[in-house]
């Protein structure tokens, strides 16, 4: 739950660079990179102008109050031409003041209005950045909470929980069940975006 931006990735494609920052929690992607983190309060975000080659956010973006001065900002920091991979919960149509949308989503009521997918798409372009990949990621991102879930219980079968890990268990698991009334009650998706910094 960060946005990391990354100078010099080395050979690894954007997507495997995607699936160790899910992994790994936004944790440094290695010696060779030079990651830049940004938390979107602050008033002094700072970043160096066009010496990133990606960015990643993920499911960061719901909880931004100005999200169009944060992607402003990752805009800047990119070089042209590279990319931006955004994958956060968007708001479902007709959903917009739905009073458990907070709640579920673990935020201070009105704090951080959330995006639809479509004002997403025209925010990202009015900044600049070129579309490439728009594509509904919810029914995947269920299928692997559950597996991750399954296999953390598995990988704990008959060895037990130390119990000073068991109430942020518990807490993690009511904060992970929430997101999944949202989603099966039809307030949010997940949806990923891959755009690039254009020249300009």
């Amino acid at each position: 739950m960060a946005l990391v931006m990354i100078e010099s990735p080395g050979s690894e494609n954007l997507i495997a660079l995607d699936r160790r920052l899910r992994s790994d929690c936004f944790s440094l992607v290695g010696s060779a990179c030079r990651p830049g983190r940004l938390s979107g309060t602050s008033s002094e975000i700072s970043i160096f102008a066009a010496v990133y080659d990606c960015a990643f956010a993920r499911e960061t973006l719901h909880r931004i109050e100005n999200k169009t001065r944060l992607l402003e900002e990752v805009f800047i920091g990119l070089k042209p031409y590279c990319p931006l991979l955004l994958k956060d919960y968007f708001v479902a149509e007709g959903k917009e003041n739905d009073p458990r949308l907070d709640d579920l989503m673990g935020r201070e009521p009105g704090t951080a209005p959330f995006w639809s997918v479509p004002e997403a798409e025209k925010a990202l372009g009015a900044m600049g950045f070129d579309l490439r990949i728009s594509d509904d990621m919810t029914a995947q991102y269920r299928r692997d909470l559950f597996s991750d879930f399954a296999r953390f219980v598995d990988d704990h079968d008959g060895k037990g929980i130390p119990p000073k890990m068991v109430e942020p268990l518990l807490r993690l698991a009511e904060f992970w069940g929430n997101r999944m009334v949202a989603i099966d009650e039809g307030l949010v998706t997940v949806h990923k975006f891959v755009v690039l910094r254009s020249e300009g």
